[in-house]
């Protein structure tokens, strides 16, 4: 009887192991997905759609675009900031709230302009929590929540109190499901 055991046991085990390997592969992202559309997926989840300033290059009205200004704003340091020709497509959202929710995708021109983008996301929020130090007052609660990710070409990133909600939502229209 033993060495039926060890061999159901020895076949459990085999078939786990491969279970772990197929849920666990990559997900291929969707180069042809839309910024747009998965900030907007975040913001409907979240029940955020008309609480903040939402910029993307999906669009023919100029109100609706980044500027190197905005962005070198946002995410600069001193004179090293990110630029427009680094971007193919991006769509970022800043709550009205100051330390509120904040999500961006951005399809860069190169892997190299993804990472590049990503550092600059990340001092971003070191700059926003060094800077409310001064403001005892102020909640870091949402910014201390930063998620970004890169793939490739492409960088992500959301601050918000619900990231549990939001990375799967944006990660559902970036990747082919």
């Amino acid at each position: 009887g033993g060495n039926k055991m060890k061999k159901i046991i020895t076949a459990l085990l085999a078939m786990t192991t491969l279970l772990c390997l197929f849920s666990c592969s990559k997900k291929e992202l969707d180069q042809s997905a839309s910024p747009k559309n998965a900030v907007n997926a975040v913001l409907s989840a979240l029940g955020m759609t008309d609480r903040g300033l939402f910029f993307f290059s999906e669009s023919d009205n100029d109100i609706d675009y980044l500027d190197d200004d905005l962005l070198s704003g946002k995410y600069g340091i001193l004179l090293d900031a990110p630029t427009l020709d680094m971007m193919e497509a991006y769509a970022v959202f800043y709550a009205y709230d100051s330390y509120g929710t904040e999500l961006g995708v951005f399809r860069m021109t190169t892997p190299e302009n993804a990472e590049k983008m990503k550092e600059y996301i990340e001092n971003r929020q070191k700059e926003l929590l060094e800077n409310a130090v001064n403001y005892p007052d102020i909640d870091t609660k949402i910014v201390s929540s930063l998620v970004v990710k890169t793939d490739g070409k492409w960088v992500y990133y959301i601050m918000s109190d619900n990231n549990d909600i939001a990375l799967p939502e944006m990660e559902k229209v970036l990747y082919k499901q």
